[in-house]
């Protein structure tokens, strides 16, 4: 069963020890003296195919990722024919502190825009909903909750509660304070996996995979295989392909919609770098509260707190409580989640690397 590592430097510190032990190439990106982004590759003279797996997307989730590249280092690396990269930790800080967003406020998975100077995106159903999301001002806990629950059933009254899911999750671009806010330019993790990304879109792979690893949404004790928009097989085929049950469209029909999304902005480059390649791009996403209106409102409620509290003093709500509903939120450590997180992982692996002969 996976076990997940007790801070940050634990975490970095097991990857570092696994890749060093596989014999891998490890590329040390930091952003300030105490973190960064760590890269391991092994490549082949002349070898066609490549499988990446990139963690730490949304901080917090990375110590999921971090548990679960152990399980591939452990069970799949060694019987790979493929060139192999691992990404731990595209957002360290946010992984140091506990947090989804950066230091900067932003959401990575909506900072993927390539050139976002010129981003002209707009969630109008966002701003409306804004003094609900990001609360200016109040005394106590009692006080919030008053607020948000009032504000909610509000916006429910005007908008359809799958409207206003997608409102919240789509991501804005006008108030850099707000939950789910992309940010205004590349972030420094932004410009160095682009990079990366670039140069991965290499003419000699004609099969490439990335399977990006995530947490929060969906239901409990299955994980969801998200594809992006722009893949052309069928929802159906892929079942098939990779003998798993759910996976789902990024849409608002089956999954939600993302404005920035870093597995969006892939399928850009494979079409203008690399346009004969067989790509295949997704999000694996392990569901933590499970699906259903009153979970979707708890995680809101978590996410607006969580924001809040960054910058103001709360009145019988200290950090760590926050702190706590993030990781009920983010990182489960109920046994049979775990368990389950681990056996999904492992089918859908099992699933890719026969489908693409990697």
């Amino acid at each position: 069963m996976i076990k997940y590592p007790l801070n940050y430097r634990d975490a970095r510190e097991k990857f570092i020890e696994s890749a060093t032990k596989q014999h891998m190439t490890l590329e040390k990106h930091l952003l300030d003296e105490k973190v960064g982004i760590d890269i391991a590759y092994r490549k082949q003279e002349g070898n066609e195919k490549l499988i990446v797996v990139s963690t730490g997307l949304h901080g917090i989730e990375g110590y999921v990722g971090n548990a679960l590249v152990d399980v591939f280092f452990k069970e799949f690396f060694a019987s790979l024919k493929s060139d192999v990269y691992l990404i731990h930790g595209i957002n360290p800080i946010g992984m140091l502190n506990y947090r989804r967003v950066n230091e900067n406020n932003v959401d990575l998975n909506r900072n993927f825009i390539e050139d976002i100077s010129k981003n002209s995106y707009h969630n109008q159903s966002y701003q409306e909903l804004d003094k609900l999301l990001n609360p200016s001002a109040f005394t106590s806990m009692s006080n919030f909750n008053l607020n948000f629950y009032f504000g909610l059933i509000k916006a429910i009254m005007i908008k359809k509660p799958a409207a206003l899911k997608e409102a919240v999750l789509k991501g804005q671009y006008h108030n850099e304070a707000g939950i789910f806010f992309g940010g205004d330019q590349h972030e420094k993790s932004t410009k160095i996996v682009i990079d990366l990304f670039k140069a991965l879109f290499d003419k000699k792979y004609r099969t490439h995979v990335h399977l990006d690893i995530h947490t929060g949404y969906g239901p409990r004790y299955q994980m969801s295989v998200v594809n992006s928009t722009q893949e052309n097989r069928s929802v159906q085929e892929l079942k098939n392909a990779f003998a798993y049950p759910l996976i789902v469209g990024l849409n608002k029909d089956e999954f939600y919609e993302i404005n920035g999304d870093m597995i969006e902005y892939l399928y850009g480059l494979k079409d203008s770098l690399n346009p004969e390649c067989d790509f295949y791009g997704a999000a694996l996403e392990f569901g933590t509260l499970g699906d259903g209106l009153l979970n979707d409102i708890k995680s809101l409620k978590t996410m607006v707190l969580e924001n809040l509290i960054q910058k103001k003093s709360i009145n019988g709500t200290p950090k760590s409580k926050v702190e706590q509903l993030m990781k009920d939120l983010y990182l489960p450590d109920e046994e049979k989640w775990k368990e389950k997180c681990e056996l999904d992982f492992k089918q859908i692996l099992n699933g890719v690397i026969k489908y693409f002969s990697l």
